[in-house]
């Protein structure tokens, strides 16, 4: 009796060495998972909080909590929960800021008139 011998239908590639080297992952798969793992990250930067507090709202402006209670005081819209918990909607906020927001062209002229006194 003859013996049996399997055979493979892919055997492994071979580098310089002569040792086996492993399949290389399937491209497909890895783009596939890289998509997946992408559109969970963009969803999750989509939702933004629809209230801030204080220092979220400082931090997204780049200001100090200080100066968030000195626009308060100017009129920065907000909700007083507590005396203590203030809740600013985003919305609210956004369209505050926009109403005040100042070109470059005015700027110059305002800083010539304080030059020419």
């Amino acid at each position: 009796m003859k013996p049996t011998t399997t055979v493979f239908s892919h055997t492994p590639p071979i580098n310089e060495i002569g040792a086996a080297t492993p399949n290389p992952p399937d491209i497909e798969q890895i783009n596939a998972a890289i998509d997946r793992q992408l559109k969970v990250v963009l969803e999750r930067l989509k939702v933004a909080p629809d209230y801030f507090d204080k220092r979220q709202l400082a931090s997204r402006l780049g200001i100090s909590v200080r100066t968030i209670d000195n626009l308060m005081k100017r009129g920065l819209p907000h909700f007083k929960i507590t005396s203590k918990i203030v809740r600013f909607p985003r919305g609210a906020v956004d369209e505050w800021l926009a109403e005040r927001m100042v070109s470059a062209c005015s700027r110059s002229v305002r800083a010539r008139r304080y030059r020419l006194r």
